[in-house]
């Protein structure tokens, strides 16, 4: 009986184990574990991923009817240390999944771009595009007070996607 237990407990614990590569083809709306980074002054950023179908079954693929566009979007979120939400950067790609076809998992588009709750912050030095089946995006998010930087959060995301609509996180 203990040895029942005990294969079902560590069953259980390999089930809710998290994955860094996160499945389309499993379920319309994926997202991971968050994943925080602590700063020396108290502030931190939460990073989280949600993975959704965005056109299920399109005819972009003769020889493969099952094909369809995958939306990805990475979100960092950063908190002071007041824990108020200062900002949410978010990458937004775009993929076309179609196993059979050559260049399945190729990046249609890519977008960078900021939502701002705290009006002394701002995003500068942005970067974004689609590079082969990866989705980049960079940035650098400044705190001004009077014109002058105070602080400078680095943002540098990569998503990428295979060609079965594996979808996996490379930057921050």
């Amino acid at each position: 009986m203990k040895k029942i237990v005990s294969c079902l407990l560590v069953f259980c614990m390999l089930f809710s184990m998290s994955a860094t590569v996160f499945y389309a083809s499993d379920a319309e709306n994926l997202t991971n574990d968050a994943i925080y980074q602590y700063f020396e002054d108290g502030s931190y950023t939460v990073t989280t991923l949600s993975v959704d179908i965005i056109d299920d079954g399109i005819s972009l693929c003769d020889a493969e009817p099952e094909s369809y566009l995958l939306q990805a979007k990475q979100h960092v979120t950063y908190h002071d240390g007041n824990d108020n939400k200062d900002w949410v950067v978010t990458i937004t790609a775009v993929f076309l999944v179609c196993p059979a076809c050559a260049q399945s998992g190729m990046c249609q588009s890519s977008d960078l771009s900021a939502e701002i709750f705290d009006t002394s912050w701002g995003m500068y030095n942005v970067d974004e595009r689609c590079m082969s089946n990866n989705a980049y995006g960079a940035c650098s998010m400044k705190n001004k007070i009077f014109g002058i930087t105070t602080k400078t959060v680095n943002i540098e995301l990569i998503l990428t996607c295979d060609r079965y609509g594996n979808v996996t996180v490379l930057g921050q």
